[in-house]
């Protein structure tokens, strides 16, 4: 949700896009997320959601990546892990924008904005602490930037005046005003 807002916000196009590695639940409902994020900005921003099939295959994700930039993409954020290094490859090439997720990908060149990055280890540590206090069940923990599990990382160029946008969401999410499914 945060992402694909932060996208909205960025866009100059109107197209935003979002591709994901395999298809598997995780991955799918970051997809899911980042719509309604895009729309909660901008509801006329359209959003090209992609899903290629693997974590590994970079050329993959390049070709993806270009095919959303001939439609118009402007700002791409790929959930792919090795793959997305093919994505930032074309936003490379194209000159266009990148958000990087699941870690801080802010390294990988100017195009990257901002990463949206997960802290594995607090993720296992706060398992771990469940499993040793017995408090372990078998069900989904749905983790955010609430519990410092996600954090948003910005790289150089963006406005002050949309870092506080993406803040008040934040916040606004951590709240329960706005509820992402």
């Amino acid at each position: 949700f945060v992402v694909g807002s932060l996208s909205a916000l960025l866009t100059k196009s109107k197209v935003v896009g979002y591709i994901g590695g395999e298809s598997i639940p995780p991955i799918v409902a970051v997809g899911e997320g980042f719509e309604p994020g895009v729309s909660y900005i901008d509801p006329t921003v359209k959003s090209v959601v992609s899903h290629i099939g693997s974590f590994e295959d970079a050329a993959k994700a390049k070709e993806t990546a270009l095919a959303m930039i001939e439609q118009g993409a402007d700002i791409l954020t790929a959930n792919a892990n090795q793959a997305a290094l093919g994505s930032i490859e074309a936003c490379k090439a194209r000159g266009i924008k990148a958000i990087g997720i699941p870690s801080d990908q802010n390294a990988a060149g100017d195009e990257i904005i901002a990463s949206s990055a997960e802290d594995q280890p607090l993720l296992f540590s706060i398992i771990v602490k469940k499993a040793i206090d017995g408090e372990l069940e078998p069900k989904f923990y749905e983790l955010g930037y609430k519990d410092d599990a996600l954090h948003l990382i910005w790289n150089n160029e963006v406005e002050t005046t949309i870092k506080d946008q993406i803040n008040t969401i934040i916040s606004k999410i951590n709240s329960g005003e706005i509820v992402v499914k």
